[in-house]
């Protein structure tokens, strides 16, 4: 009975089944698959675990970590992308992002509404902690944001932020903003609080600002709303004579930092996954 052997592609050294580099020369004998990270032969074409075609497959997060991620925003946002509407998917299908949002190697993560979005072809050379470190001084410096309404005066153009898989997209038609970054080649992030005013106003919302960084030194800040405590909560917290009405507005008042801090943990993670984790 002949032996099952691995032959190495780089020196013809024939290895025993299961070796994971040539006892020849050295080289590995898997490829791991870009859509589930599973391990295959060097010569394999397509996965052995999901049939993504192993060469040509984009690189992003492991399929099952982005569904994870799926099931997390789906309980925050809901499947926001059943509120795109025509011209949002024209626009969606001109940066080149699938429209199958169930699709099987690149499912999309969430779709959801921005408060406001800010885009710059910052020039900076980003290769280590130092020029970071001077970008997000920048960003610091320039935290007001112009604020665009959620919808135009038709109702029609919404400033959308969409991540799959493998890409993240940002359409703001207020601004003429569209772009598509691919997760390998984001650099660095940063999240900081951004009270959410329009016109002048302040409207009891605080935002939470993700800033991304791409490799080539633009950057995008992206605004989300979140519940803070209004003027009618802090004015039952400390005014109210009735102990039971301030008890209430102290809860209210917390319960919605308490919201806060969650959300802007989640999205750091979500950063981190698609920043940071992504390059290990």
């Amino acid at each position: 009975m002949s032996t099952v052997t691995i032959r190495c592609s780089g020196c013809g050294f024939e290895n025993s089944t299961g070796s994971l580099f040539c006892s020849g020369c050295g080289k590995s004998l898997t490829a791991k698959c870009r859509v589930c990270y599973a391990d295959n032969l060097n010569e394999a074409k397509y996965c052995r675990s999901c049939g993504a075609e192993i060469a040509s497959a984009s690189i992003g997060l492991p399929l099952d970590h982005a569904m994870a991620w799926r099931e997390t925003f789906d309980n925050v946002w809901g499947q926001q992308w059943s509120k795109l509407n025509e011209y949002d998917w024209e626009r969606v299908r001109t940066q080149g992002v699938p429209t199958n949002v169930d699709g099987k190697y690149e499912p999309w993560i969430f779709a959801t509404s921005l408060s406001s979005a800010d885009y710059h072809p910052f020039d900076v050379e980003i290769g280590d902690s130092q020029s970071k470190r001077r970008a997000f001084d920048f960003l610091e410096a320039n935290r007001q944001v112009q604020s665009y309404p959620l919808v135009d005066k038709k109702g029609e153009k919404r400033p959308w932020f969409i991540a799959t898989r493998c890409r993240l997209s940002v359409l703001v038609p207020k601004c003429n903003l569209a772009l598509t970054w691919w997760y390998r080649d984001l650099s660095a992030f940063k999240i900081y609080p951004k009270k959410m005013r329009f016109g002048g106003i302040g409207l009891g919302m605080d935002g939470t600002v993700l800033a991304i960084i791409h490799s080539s030194g633009q950057y995008v800040a992206l605004a989300f709303k979140v519940p803070s405590p209004g003027m009618f909560d802090y004015f039952a917290a400390t005014t109210l004579s009735d102990p039971v009405s301030r008890a209430v507005g102290a809860e209210r008042i917390a319960a919605k930092a308490d919201s806060r801090r969650s959300f802007e943990e989640l999205l750091t993670e979500f950063a981190k996954d698609i920043v940071v984790r992504i390059k290990q």
